[in-house]
């Protein structure tokens, strides 16, 4: 889940037949994520920059 506004990434993954959170991210990380851990996302170029 992303909130841009709180510059946030929050990720879950099915475990048990419930969500599980594996991580909680913010700011300008760089974060890799399962399933898609092969791509490094900067989470800074997500956010519009504010004036």
């Amino acid at each position: 889940m992303v909130d841009p506004l709180a510059h946030t990434l929050e990720a879950y993954a099915l475990e048990d037949g419930g969500w599980k959170e594996i991580g909680r991210f913010a700011g300008a990380a760089s974060v890799s994520v399962a399933p898609f851990d092969a791509v490094a996302i900067n989470l800074g170029d997500l956010w519009a920059a504010t004036a």
